[in-house]
């Protein structure tokens, strides 16, 4: 069997699918992105069954997203279980993340993300991606600076595991194909126990608009968290980009929403 599908250039760069029902807007602000290029089998066994590894040039890409993350209130069809949890009146102010992610296709090749891991300087933030979404997301510090186009992001876990990268960033961009591919991933595909009931509760759809891109060269970057998810150590200094960021809508649906409305403490 194929280790991934390749989609050959229909890479959208406005978002194919609308969100119903109830969403969680949230700001993204100060995007640091790195991928690299690994064999499509090596990446494909750290998958479940039902997700695919999306191919670019025969070629399977995995990454870390650098970004500040600013929370806002949910709207759709009445208010969302999230805006009822008990963490959910502590996520303000901003926060920082830094999410090693795979680029896949869902059963439907639909594109998104795979979250090999996600770490956050915010504890609540991590327990709770934990509890209710089954993400691998891990409380860490982290340190976020820019001084004249030049980005610096890092982020330490207690067990010692690191990531860190610098990036100086040019002018802004028409993206390329690979540009697209990377970064216009429409969905967060969650992990299998979310799996036993309707189709809509195995993805979360994301919709924003296309993303101001500028090219960045990297001046520095040591990555421990692609290794510790089961990757082999990354060669090169990886494709890079950076954006302003962007505001972006995520779909919760009827099913996850029914699911986070029914868990205690909702």
């Amino acid at each position: 069997m194929p280790a991934g599908i390749e989609r050959h250039g229909l890479f959208s760069a406005t978002c194919p699918d609308g969100i119903v029902g109830r969403s969680v807007p949230v700001g993204w602000r100060s995007v640091g992105f790195v991928h690299w290029a690994y064999d499509p089998s090596t990446v494909a066994r750290l998958l479940p069954p039902g997700v695919s590894v999306d191919l670019y040039g025969g070629r399977a890409w995995a990454g870390l997203q650098f970004t500040t993350v600013i929370p806002g209130r949910s709207h759709g069809s009445g208010a969302s279980p999230l805006d009822r949890l008990p963490w959910r009146p502590r996520l303000r102010p901003q926060f920082d993340e830094v999410r090693a992610v795979v680029a896949v296709v869902d059963r439907h090749n639909r594109p998104g993300v795979w979250y090999l891991s996600l770490d956050t300087n915010r504890r609540i933030v991590a327990a709770g991606l934990r509890r209710w979404l089954n993400l691998p997301a891990y409380e860490a510090e982290s340190r976020f600076s820019s001084v004249d186009g030049r980005f610096e992001y890092w982020t330490h876990r207690p067990d010692g595991t690191t990531a860190r990268l610098k990036l100086t960033v040019g002018p802004t961009i028409t993206p390329t194909d690979i540009d697209r591919f990377l970064t216009a991933r429409w969905r967060i595909v969650l992990p299998p126990p979310f799996w036993d009931g309707p189709d809509e509760s195995r993805t979360m759809p994301i919709f924003h608009e296309p993303w101001i891109l500028h090219r960045a060269s990297v001046e520095f970057v040591d990555d421990e968290l692609l290794v510790a998810a089961g990757l082999p150590p990354a060669t090169g200094p990886g494709q890079a980009l950076w954006s302003p960021g962007t505001t972006v809508d995520i779909g919760l649906g009827f099913e996850l929403g029914r699911r986070l409305a029914t868990m205690e403490g909702c």
